[in-house]
């Protein structure tokens, strides 16, 4: 009793302990007024987002994560419709709402969750913003997560439904680090093929545990009534534990698990160690140390171009691709210091990672385009960042809105342009 006792004061002194280091954290001049205890949230209080109200600069991050996810077939996950202040979903397809917003003949955008505007509102986008500047319609096809197979599925389960688009931008590169996971042995595949593989493999199980269950209420309702109240007891008892032994398990995984994982993000939210200092730690992505997992990877991912490239081709419709930026191309010579600590981990732990599938991504790809006829289809912007002291990121991928000072320079900038073409033309 007394161990149990003292274990559980020392779980409220670790609990203690990691509220204080959060407010000690959020009272650094870097991070801005407290948003709250979120890995999510936090973010809105980044430099980019000094030109937005700060309430809704918070909603940008909140509403993201408020629409619930569904299954759906072949491409694994959607999110559910929704009506948001900085973030809305619409129409029967579930997705963003764009500036210039239009289902069938427009641009379609697809890509994983940068395309689909994380840390953005819906009007800075990039399919918005191309829509703002170009003055087309547009459909952001982005979806948290997914890589460029799960786009190509998306792509032609569009097309069977008889729609057609102007032009087709996949915009990819950090959601195919997948295949350079450690774990990961299967090409092509998605992030969420375990836990879908879980479910389906517990799912008699719990139909056993429902149908016995329903068979004993009809036996004798007041055994069940007990059973109902075991139970209850048990979940709450469980909750207690939970609460006691979460601190310790915490000590344990910080102590044995550097990968960054999702609930760190909670856990620690100081940005207060320079990048400069960050070292890799985990070797949890290894394209870098594994030539068969690099060239399996790339291929994977250029094979699924090709194939966008030859279905769009036979139809008679334009398409890029785009090798989008991240923070671990060139990340030296990136201003990072305001992110949290976190994610400058992650960015250390993955870059060596990255940087060797990009360069082998490219290798596969300008041996194989041109049987496709499809080379002047692909753009390298990778690098666009490199050497900005701007605060560009919000995380190791992510882009931060442009602020509206910014968005003001390049209107009077693309009004200009447009004036030298109508001259030109005249």
């Amino acid at each position: 009793m007394v161990l149990i006792v003292l274990l559980a004061i020392g779980s409220l002194v670790l609990r203690g302990i990691g509220h204080l280091q959060n407010d000690w954290a959020y009272s650094g001049a870097s991070l801005g007024p407290k948003p709250g205890y979120d890995g999510h949230t936090i973010r809105a209080s980044y430099p980019p987002y000094r030109d937005f109200d700060p309430e809704y600069a918070k909603a940008i991050f909140t509403e993201q994560e408020a629409p619930a996810v569904r299954y759906v077939p072949f491409t694994g996950w959607r999110r559910k419709s929704h009506d948001g202040t900085a973030v809305n979903i619409e129409d029967e397809y579930r997705t963003r709402l764009s500036t210039n917003h239009q289902v069938d003949d427009s641009v379609w955008f697809l890509g994983g969750s940068t395309m689909w505007g994380t840390g953005a509102d819906d009007r800075n986008t990039i399919p918005s913003i191309y829509a703002e500047l170009s003055g087309e319609p547009v459909w952001n096809l982005g979806e948290g997560g997914y890589n460029s197979f799960q786009e190509l599925v998306r792509l032609m389960e569009l097309l069977a439904k008889g729609l057609k688009p102007r032009l087709v931008v996949f915009y990819d590169g950090t959601n195919e680090d997948l295949y350079c996971s450690a774990n990961n042995h299967r090409y092509p595949t998605h992030r969420r093929a375990e836990q879908w593989e879980k479910y389906i493999r517990e799912y008699p199980k719990l139909e056993r545990a429902y149908r016995d269950l329903k068979q004993r209420q009809e036996r004798d309702s007041e055994w069940a009534k007990r059973v109902s109240v075991f139970a209850e007891l048990k979940r709450t008892v469980g909750s207690v534990a939970r609460f006691f032994a979460a601190p310790y398990v915490n000590l344990y995984r910080k102590a044995t698990d550097k990968r960054i994982l999702g609930r760190e993000e909670s856990d620690n939210l100081s940005s207060d160690t320079p990048f400069k200092e960050f070292r890799a730690k985990a070797a949890y992505q290894t394209c870098d140390r594994s030539p068969e997992k690099r060239e399996l990877a790339a291929r994977t991912t250029v094979e699924t171009w090709l194939l966008a490239s030859s279905i769009l081709k036979s139809r008679g419709i334009k398409f890029k691709i785009f090798l989008q930026p991240t923070a671990r191309v060139a990340p030296e010579t990136l201003n990072l210091d305001y992110i949290i600590d976190v994610h400058k981990q992650r960015i250390a732990d993955t870059t060596a990672s990255h940087t060797a599938l990009y360069k082998e991504i490219k290798r596969i790809w300008s041996k194989s385009c041109a049987a496709y006829d499809a080379c002047d289809a692909f753009h390298d912007i990778s690098n666009t960042f490199r050497g900005s002291r701007d605060p560009v990121f919000i995380d190791h991928v992510h882009l931060a809105p442009p602020g509206q000072q910014d968005r003001r320079q390049k209107n009077a900038r693309n009004s200009q342009r447009q004036a030298k073409i109508e001259s030109a033309g005249a």
